[in-house]
């Protein structure tokens, strides 16, 4: 199991921004993909969770989102850096219920779209990745920088890091082994 590296991330993010046309709902594509993918890695939702997000769930002032995760029923709040805030003020209008109203298949296309013009920059696309491994990502960076318990909990699982080291964060940067440090050096 691998995650995007940073460098991956913002190579989709770049792409995403480029998107022309809009959505459905009246909502321009470039910037409405670019908040999803921000919202996605800052919070480390599953998929099916940020097409349910509602704009009542989101507390700009908190800089949160406060819901019960579908899959667990139990309650989660997360938080987003200020480019998120940004990119979901860009999106508000017109006015609906549901921030990101999409459908899988329709996020699917769209993302599709986005990770062929991502390699202009760098980017390569792996079969199985989509979407849903900016979770992993997430947990990954979270580990790395402060360890696995706050991976857990960032993702809202409640029972531990097992699950979360097992299957979230990138296996190339869990620590392979530990040595104590040299007889000579400790005094």
């Amino acid at each position: 199991m691998t995650a995007w590296t940073p460098e991956e991330i913002v190579a989709v993010m770049r792409a995403s921004k480029e998107l022309s046309g809009s959505l459905h709902f009246g909502v321009a594509a470039g910037p409405f993909f670019y908040a999803l993918i921000w919202v996605a890695y800052d919070t480390g939702l599953r998929p099916s969770d940020l097409f349910r997000l509602t704009w009542s769930q989101f507390d700009s002032y908190q800089k949160s989102i406060l819901l019960v995760q579908n899959k667990t029923q139990k309650p989660h709040i997360t938080f987003l850096r200020e480019e998120s805030i940004q990119a979901l003020a860009a999106i508000k209008d017109p006015s609906r219920d549901r921030i990101f109203p999409l459908t899988w298949g329709c996020a699917r296309r769209w993302m599709e779209k986005i990770f062929k013009d991502a390699q202009r920059y760098g980017f390569k696309r792996v079969r199985g990745k989509n979407l849903g491994t900016l979770r992993k990502s997430n947990a990954t960076q979270i580990y790395i920088s402060h360890g696995e318990s706050a991976a857990a909990e960032s993702l809202g699982h409640t029972s531990g890091t097992r699950i979360v080291r097992k299957h979230y964060i990138d296996h190339r940067a869990l620590r392979q082994y530990s040595v104590p440090s040299h007889p000579h050096d400790i005094r």
